[in-house]
């Protein structure tokens, strides 16, 4: 049996905190343009998923079915 991911860490400083709290989780304006491009050349994919069971990540594309996860990480 294995154990599932723990708790978050805490964040450094109360700053940091409140800087995480105003990102946005998805639709971001770097993941809209990379989404609208994959759709018009009729690529089709899932957003904000979890890819595998008992993880915290969440992947920002995802195909399941190809076991490809794609995160799009920008500056906080």
């Amino acid at each position: 049996m294995t154990a599932g991911p723990g708790p978050a860490p805490p964040p450094s400083s109360e700053t940091v905190a409140r800087r995480f709290r105003r990102q946005p989780r998805r639709d971001t304006a770097h993941e809209l343009a990379v989404r609208r491009r994959l759709h018009a050349r009729g690529v089709r994919y899932r957003v904000d998923v979890r890819p595998c069971a008992g993880t915290r990540a969440r992947g920002d594309i995802v195909w399941k079915g190809r076991r490809l996860v794609v995160f799009l990480d920008g500056c906080f």
